[in-house]
């Protein structure tokens, strides 16, 4: 099938074995550090992990592989969604979209191996999802997410929808205001209230979707630096959020206890962990100065015992991120935390 990411036509197309990707990582480190047949293992001249920082932090922007799997399969569901236009996604549009909306339809057991996987990734999707409404032409008000404040973006209905309101634009009156007559006999009086919120452009533009979670509607990797600062009685942590393009999207701080180094450190990722959940950012790069944490927490192994709470923790929180990496950075490349903490 073709594909737009003519770079990686596998990764873009398909869900690989876990055991797959780590072979790919390894291949790709073999061939960075000049491995060959005749020795039996390369001389590897700085950590792997620190090359796949982005070149802006002093790495070499690397990508791991299972990370890059997702993020492309995932970007198809997006282009789906999306309606954007190429001949490939009309295809799949035709075939397996009619009517309803793409995170709605249910898996087939005639469905391709392919078709099959974008509908396992969409559940990335479906949480930040939601319509704008523009002339209400193109949105099922029972199926489709298109009220930003309320749960799942998706309004409670109270009555049973009869023929003349199976679209938004059947809501809106003639004027192009809402009908707030009709909205009361179908949805919860809070429901009504969140709808009449929403402002009915005057240039009836078409519907669009967009990822709530980001300011701009698309979605993005946001990159969180984090770092403590270790006072007399008084210690500090911080973070500080960049979008891709290194832009600063937010920070924060917090005082605590005077604690030693290692537990500070982990700390203040955890506080970074909590910044990305509670932004609802579905990818994102963790970097800390403190290797020694960042390697426990990469490898789930045995962490000292002043510690292991923490990284249970972490770990719990950063699987609720659906896409996430904790990298060591430098000092030198951590400096916005850094100067931040103190």
């Amino acid at each position: 099938m073709p594909t737009s990411y003519n770079d990686q036509p596998f990764l873009a197309n398909l869900r690989l074995l876990a055991t797959i990707f780590s072979k790919l990582d390894g291949r790709i480190r073999f061939f960075w550090w000049g491995f060959s047949l005749d020795s039996r293992k390369p001389l590897c001249l700085k950590a792997w992990d620190s090359l796949y920082k982005p070149k802006s932090c002093g790495g070499l922007g690397f990508r791991k592989m299972d990370e890059f799997n997702r993020a492309l399969l995932a970007k198809w569901g997006w282009n789906i969604l999306t309606n954007a236009n190429s001949l490939c996604l009309s295809v799949l549009r035709s075939r397996y979209i009619q009517y309803d909306c793409f995170l709605d339809i249910p898996k087939k057991v005639g469905d391709s191996p392919f078709w099959k996987t974008i509908l396992d990734i969409r559940n990335l999707l479906s949480d930040g999802s939601c319509y704008i409404v523009g002339d209400g032409n193109s949105i099922d008000p029972w199926k489709d997410p298109w009220v930003p404040n309320v749960i799942q973006f998706r309004p409670t209905p109270i009555a049973k929808p009869n023929r003349g309101c199976n679209r938004v634009k059947d809501f809106i009156s003639s004027l192009g205001t809402w009908d707030v007559q009709k909205l009361s006999t179908y949805f919860t009086p809070t429901d009504v209230n969140s709808i009449l919120k929403i402002t009915i452009p005057l240039n009836h533009k078409l519907d669009y979707w967009v990822w709530t979670p980001s300011a701009n509607g698309k979605c993005s990797t946001r990159f969180i630096n984090s770092d403590a600062a270790i006072g007399y009685d008084v210690a500090v942590i911080a973070c500080v959020a960049r979008d891709d393009l290194s832009s600063i999207l937010c920070c924060k701080s917090k005082r605590i206890v005077s604690s030693p180094l290692l537990i500070a450190e982990g700390l203040a990722v955890e506080l970074a962990i909590e910044m990305a959940y509670n932004a609802s950012w579905p990818a994102v790069v963790f970097e800390s100065d403190s290797e020694s944490f960042v390697e426990v927490v990469n490898l789930r192994n045995s962490a000292a015992w002043i510690i292991s709470s923490m990284v249970d923790n972490c770990l719990l929180k950063l699987f609720r991120i659906p896409f996430w990496n904790i990298l060591f950075s430098p000092r030198l490349c951590n400096s916005l935390a850094h100067n931040f903490a103190r």
